[in-house]
This record gives structure tokens, sequence and C-alpha cells, in this order.
């Protein structure tokens, strides 16, 4: 959208439309956020939320898309923050389908009761948990003001996204959670200000991080989430991607 602004106006339009679409958006959402590129395109975030302060202001994006042909997700992710830090995961039940969608759920409800545990103890849960289902891969970050730990099982990969560079790319241990698992050990690395944690399943080519786009390293996190998973994931099976910045009262 070469003129982003009048295309935000109401009335504007390139195909005959009424032009109002844009503008309604950006009038009811409660947070809504923009980005155009000559090259990459465009790319949008409306988030609808009850009249609390900072409500949709949480700098964090969340993506989950299933393989093709499938109904449903055999990835999860989700972000949880408490008083001392922002935690989030993403799970990657093994194979696609029914049975994977199962064990990432099952994963993620373990999570939710020992999301205030070290992260050793939070993958060694889950696993206990998983027993019973085909198990998964599984990685944990927390976010904390200037220094992100990730710990992980399996093919999860975590990366530090600053406006300028990829700072550190980290991938998990190996093993299946819910059959066989090392010791999980977690990695510590720095966020300078500005810099977005992003955690994803292999459903994501992992080259992204390599040489990406200015543009998409300026994003803020919820059209991170969005423009990785678009521009790199794979249909063939099912993908995960979590963008984070430290939850502001942390900072």
């Amino acid at each position: 959208m070469p003129e982003l602004q009048r295309c935000l106006t109401d009335g504007y339009t390139t195909t005959g439309t009424m032009g109002a679409g844009l503008g309604a958006v950006a009038r009811i959402a409660t947070d809504f956020i923009i980005r155009t590129d000559a090259e990459m395109g465009t790319l949008s975030c409306a988030r609808l939320a009850l009249p609390r302060p900072r409500a949709a202001r949480q700098a964090v994006g969340l993506v989950c898309v299933p393989a093709d042909r499938e109904q449903q997700c055999g990835d999860a992710c989700a972000i949880v923050d408490t008083d001392g830090a922002r935690t989030a995961i993403v799970i990657d039940g093994l194979g696609h389908g029914p049975h994977a969608a199962e064990a990432a759920q099952t994963a993620l409800r373990s999570f939710h009761t020992v999301v205030d545990r070290p992260l050793p103890e939070i993958l060694t849960g889950i696993h206990r948990s998983l027993r019973r289902t085909r198990g998964a891969a599984v990685g944990v970050l927390r976010l904390r003001p200037e220094r992100a730990e990730y710990c992980g099982i399996g093919n999860v990969r975590a990366a530090a996204i600053s406006p300028h560079q990829v700072h550190h790319r980290l991938t998990g241990q190996p093993g299946v959670v819910g059959w066989n698992i090392p010791a999980p050990q977690s990695h510590c690395f720095p966020l300078t200000p500005g810099t977005t944690a992003v955690l994803h399943s292999d459903g994501i080519d992992s080259r992204w991080t390599h040489t990406p786009p200015p543009f998409m390293l300026r994003l803020p996190p919820s059209l991170l989430a969005g423009a990785v998973a678009h521009n790199h994931r794979s249909t063939r099976d099912d993908a995960a991607v979590l963008a984070a910045m430290p939850h502001p009262r942390h900072s």
C-alpha cells in the first residue's frame, strides 16, 4: 500500500468498494497495527479486548497453523505473565492430525499448572503428563528485563531479533517429551532494549533467521509472528510461531 494513510481513510478505494474496511477495523479494535512494504506486502493485526489499561498492548504475537488438509493443529503455544517474568511455550505434537493435537493440548494444560517453576522443572512436569500420548517437542522461554532463558527438548527453536540483526539462535536437546528426555538444561542470553524473542516449531524453516530482510527485523511482535508463519512455514506440517518482548511492568 504505497499510500497507507489514504487506505485508512473512509471512502478511499482502488477497487470500487465502499472504502470503509480498514478505517472501520482501526476504529473498532482496541489495538490496531499495520505495516506495509513494497516486497513483503502488508501486515496488520487487530485486537479486541475488555476495557482494561494496556489490555491489548502486550507486545506479543502467536500463530498456530495446521498442515494442509488437517482440521486440527498438532502445534500449540501460550504466554503467561507472572509477577516476576513472562513465560512462553511452543509445543509440537509428533506428526500431525488429532493425535498430535491431543498431545499438544495435554502439554499445554500441564504447562499452566507448573508455569511458575524453573524451566527444567516445567519440562519435567510436561514430560510426565505426556507419557500416554505420542509425545512432543517442547520449548519454553522465560523473559525478564534485559535477559531471556530458554529450555527445550526436540526441534523447537529460539532466536533473539533486534531491529538490526539476529543475535542468538538456539534449539532444543535431543529427545521426545513424554518418551525419553535427557536432564533438561537452560540457556540464558541477553535481551537489549527493543529485542524480540521468537520461539517456533520445525514447521517453520529455520533458515528464515539467516538473512531476514530489514522490514521483518523492524516488525513489532504481533506482526513478526504472522510474517514468519506466512513466509516460512511448511504446508506439509503444523507450524507455530511465538514472538514476545518482556512485559512492560517487568522492565
